[in-house]
């Protein structure tokens, strides 16, 4: 569920056609940001603000409120709540509705949500519906078993199914052709799977071309723009990265997924300011090491290099096993001139990982710093060998005997 949260909210919010620009900021990261750490009890006061304050209801607020109440234990108030989401459309909330009638023991009910989804959304999740823990106590009933008797798997399951076997078993080529020979071959799903198939072959820029090709047909569909932007990380475009995360989040300003991407993309882009808003944002609900690791570096790109030290101090109380950690801390204590600390820093990097060439290089350039001309000259060959080709004039001029 965490792993999509990002695309649902975008495709419920499109879904209801309800603008987010006018919803009270505060109130909208509160909401949203709560619930995804799992402070159902701060999110459910911040949804009753949002919702109380807004003069247009979005459906899917609701529904998270919803999920909300039903982490707590309130399930007449759940209940109320996935009710309006429903009515709106949002099948999902079905499958919730039978969730809470579930808990409240009213079995014949769940049931019939369970088939109202089945009916409504378009396409039928077997597995997501009878893998689900909470359904179990239906799988002795008639009902549950004659529910399944007229549901047939769709063809685009079937084709996304056979194509991702055949990926299974490096069979590229004959995926490939399968999807894209397929009457459905234009549907949203066979044009994601096949450029997770191109993906898994190692060849980006044929993913994002797939994804373009979607895009022709269905313009500004979150789930194409989201993974192209994480193409676009990969093959360090970060601009276009940036700028398609920032559409995406017009729409949907509370899925920080989203925002911790847009973080990374305008810190590889340059656009550090930017990235500030959106690291710190994030960081208010979320504490993570990756997010804290993104947030030092941000803080070292503008020159703010205490700030980056509390990030990379924090990390290294809890983990001293990363190397990327040190060299991040070692390269801050040299920009400040702390050469002892920068010394050591680098060190412990290197004793993780004795082939990296910009700790070896700084390495270097403290002990240099430091007085160690021998020891300056020993890590600037390293650096050469490892392939920092700044090392070179460094040894030129300093490291003739």
């Amino acid at each position: 569920m965490i792993k999509r949260f990002v695309i649902l909210i975008s495709l419920l919010i499109s879904i209801a056609g309800i603008s987010v620009e006018a919803q009270p900021a505060e109130d909208l990261y509160n909401a949203y940001g709560y619930f995804y750490c799992g402070n159902f009890s701060e999110s459910v006061t911040a949804f009753n603000n949002l919702i109380g304050n807004s003069s247009v209801k979005r459906p899917s607020d609701f529904l998270y409120r919803g999920i909300c109440n039903y982490n707590l234990e309130l399930y007449q108030e759940a209940l109320q709540d996935f009710s309006v989401a429903a009515e709106s459309n949002i099948y999902e909330a079905c499958l919730w509705q039978a969730r809470a009638y579930i808990r409240l023991r009213k079995n014949n009910q769940a049931i019939d949500c369970i088939r109202k989804f089945l009916t409504i959304s378009g396409e039928t999740e077997f597995g997501k519906i009878q893998n689900d823990t909470v359904f179990r106590e239906l799988h002795n009933l008639e009902a549950w078993h004659e529910l399944w008797q007229n549901q047939n798997t769709s063809s685009v399951q079937e084709i996304i199914a056979e194509a991702d076997y055949l990926a299974g078993k490096q069979q590229f080529e004959e995926a490939h052709l399968l999807l894209e020979s397929s009457i459905e071959k234009d549907d949203i799903r066979v044009v994601l799977c096949n450029s997770k198939i191109y993906e898994k072959e190692g060849n980006i820029q044929l993913a994002v071309n797939e994804l373009n090709r979607g895009l022709k047909i269905n313009p500004d569909e979150p789930e194409l723009m989201y993974h192209k932007a994480l193409y676009m990380v990969t093959l360090k475009k970060y601009n276009e990265a940036y700028t398609i995360l920032t559409e995406l989040l017009t729409s949907a300003p509370e899925d920080f997924p989203l925002r911790l991407n847009r973080a990374e993309a305008a810190y590889k882009a340059g656009d550090l300011e930017v990235a500030k808003e959106d690291i710190e944002l994030y960081l208010k609900y979320f504490n993570n090491e990756d997010a804290r690791f993104l947030a030092g570096k941000i803080e070292y790109a503008s020159g703010r290099y205490l700030n980056a030290l509390r990030y990379f101090n924090s990390l290294l109380e809890n983990n001293t096993s990363s190397a990327e950690y040190f060299r991040a801390r070692g390269l801050t204590y040299y920009q400040t001139h702390t050469f002892q600390q920068a010394a050591y820093d680098l060190s412990m990097s290197l004793d993780l990982e004795p082939d990296d060439m910009e700790a070896n290089y700084y390495l270097g350039l403290t002990q240099h710093s430091l007085g160690n001309n021998k020891m300056a000259c020993y890590y600037m060959n390293r650096a050469v060998k490892y392939g920092e080709l700044k090392a070179i004039e460094f040894l030129q001029e300093n490291c003739r005997e």
